[in-house]
Protein backbone atom coordinates (compact mmCIF):
# COMPACT_ATOMS: atom_id res chain seq x y z
CA UNK A 1 0.00 0.00 0.00
CA UNK A 2 1.26 3.49 -0.83
CA UNK A 3 0.13 5.27 2.36
CA UNK A 4 3.01 4.18 4.64
CA UNK A 5 5.62 5.10 2.03
CA UNK A 6 3.96 8.44 1.35
CA UNK A 7 3.72 9.14 5.05
CA UNK A 8 7.45 8.59 5.45
CA UNK A 9 8.16 10.76 2.42
CA UNK A 10 6.13 13.62 3.88
CA UNK A 11 8.09 13.41 7.10
CA UNK A 12 11.47 13.37 5.38
CA UNK A 13 10.78 16.39 3.18
CA UNK A 14 9.68 18.64 6.04
CA UNK A 15 12.82 20.81 6.35
CA UNK A 16 11.48 23.21 8.98
CA UNK A 17 10.73 20.59 11.57
CA UNK A 18 13.10 19.52 14.30
CA UNK A 19 14.07 15.87 14.66
CA UNK A 20 11.75 15.56 17.65
CA UNK A 21 8.85 16.92 15.62
CA UNK A 22 9.68 14.57 12.75
CA UNK A 23 9.71 11.64 15.14
CA UNK A 24 6.34 12.65 16.57
CA UNK A 25 4.99 13.14 13.06
CA UNK A 26 6.28 9.69 12.12
CA UNK A 27 4.59 8.17 15.16
CA UNK A 28 1.28 9.85 14.37
CA UNK A 29 1.47 8.84 10.72
CA UNK A 30 2.23 5.25 11.70
CA UNK A 31 -0.74 5.11 14.07
CA UNK A 32 -3.06 6.69 11.51
CA UNK A 33 -1.87 4.35 8.76
CA UNK A 34 -2.54 1.33 10.98
CA UNK A 35 -6.08 2.58 11.49
CA UNK A 36 -6.59 3.10 7.75
CA UNK A 37 -5.41 -0.42 7.01
CA UNK A 38 -7.95 -1.69 9.56
CA UNK A 39 -10.68 0.36 7.86
CA UNK A 40 -11.05 2.73 10.82
CA UNK A 41 -11.01 5.90 8.73
CA UNK A 42 -12.84 8.14 11.23
CA UNK A 43 -10.26 7.37 13.92
CA UNK A 44 -7.45 7.96 11.43
CA UNK A 45 -8.86 11.40 10.65
CA UNK A 46 -8.26 12.42 14.25
CA UNK A 47 -4.54 11.72 13.85
CA UNK A 48 -4.25 13.48 10.52
CA UNK A 49 -5.89 16.63 11.83
CA UNK A 50 -3.13 17.08 14.43
CA UNK A 51 -0.45 18.37 12.05
CA UNK A 52 -0.35 20.32 8.80
CA UNK A 53 1.72 18.08 6.47
CA UNK A 54 -1.04 15.63 5.77
CA UNK A 55 -3.60 17.54 3.75
CA UNK A 56 -3.20 15.12 0.85
CA UNK A 57 -3.84 12.19 3.19
CA UNK A 58 -6.95 13.89 4.54
CA UNK A 59 -8.11 14.38 0.98
CA UNK A 60 -7.50 10.71 0.26
CA UNK A 61 -9.49 9.63 3.32
CA UNK A 62 -12.43 11.86 2.45
CA UNK A 63 -12.33 10.59 -1.13
CA UNK A 64 -12.49 7.00 0.14
CA UNK A 65 -15.59 8.01 2.08
CA UNK A 66 -17.09 9.66 -1.02
CA UNK A 67 -17.03 13.01 0.77
CA UNK A 68 -15.86 14.74 -2.39
CA UNK A 69 -16.22 18.40 -1.39
CA UNK A 70 -14.15 17.86 1.74
CA UNK A 71 -11.61 15.79 -0.18
CA UNK A 72 -11.25 18.49 -2.82
CA UNK A 73 -10.69 21.17 -0.18
CA UNK A 74 -7.78 19.30 1.38
CA UNK A 75 -6.27 18.20 -1.92
CA UNK A 76 -6.30 21.75 -3.25
CA UNK A 77 -4.64 22.91 -0.03
CA UNK A 78 -1.95 20.26 -0.45
CA UNK A 79 -1.23 21.71 -3.90
CA UNK A 80 -0.88 25.19 -2.42
CA UNK A 81 1.74 23.75 -0.08
CA UNK A 82 3.39 21.59 -2.76
CA UNK A 83 2.16 22.29 -6.33
CA UNK A 84 4.02 19.34 -7.84
CA UNK A 85 2.49 16.70 -5.58
CA UNK A 86 1.41 14.21 -8.24
CA UNK A 87 -0.68 12.19 -5.83
CA UNK A 88 -2.98 15.14 -5.13
CA UNK A 89 -3.43 15.79 -8.84
CA UNK A 90 -4.30 12.12 -9.35
CA UNK A 91 -6.81 12.11 -6.50
CA UNK A 92 -8.45 15.30 -7.79
CA UNK A 93 -8.83 13.52 -11.12
CA UNK A 94 -10.49 10.61 -9.34
CA UNK A 95 -12.95 13.00 -7.70
CA UNK A 96 -13.85 14.53 -11.06
CA UNK A 97 -14.29 11.06 -12.54
CA UNK A 98 -16.47 9.91 -9.63
CA UNK A 99 -18.64 13.00 -10.03
CA UNK A 100 -18.93 12.47 -13.78
CA UNK A 101 -16.97 15.62 -14.68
Amino acid sequence: MILPALSLALILIAPNHSLANKQETARLMFEATKLILKGENEKALRYFKTFHLVTANLGDLYLRQKRYDEAMKFLKQSLVDMPTLARSHKLIGQIHQAQGN
